[in-house]
């Protein structure tokens, strides 16, 4: 799956330097309509996403590649607003501890 982001028809959902997406493309299609999707997961070490991107229509560009570059826009975004950081909010436990029994 990362091979498909790094060099294949995922590339389209990079998001950094720091943050890798791992995911699959694919595409359908009937006499009537194609299917383009891409399935991913973010943060590779401690994922925190799962991400489909499902594209129904009749344009022949209507690809699993067209998904991957929808998936990787907003994976940009989140990675913006530092949706990926580590948080590090959580209150130690011997201060949770000692402050429930008081």
């Amino acid at each position: 799956m990362l091979a498909a982001v790094l060099y294949g028809t995922g590339h389209r959902s990079y998001i950094s330097e720091d943050e890798q997406a791992l995911g699959k493309t694919g595409t359908c299609s009937d006499s009537a309509s194609r299917l383009g999707w891409f399935v991913s997961y973010a943060n590779q070490a401690h994922p925190k996403i799962v991400l489909v991107i499902l594209m129904r229509g009749q344009s022949g560009q209507i690809k699993g590649p067209m998904a991957a570059g929808v998936a990787g826009r907003i994976y940009r975004k989140l990675n913006d607003v530092n949706y990926f950081a580590e948080r590090n909010d959580v209150a130690p436990t011997s201060a949770v501890l000692s402050g429930s029994r008081q």
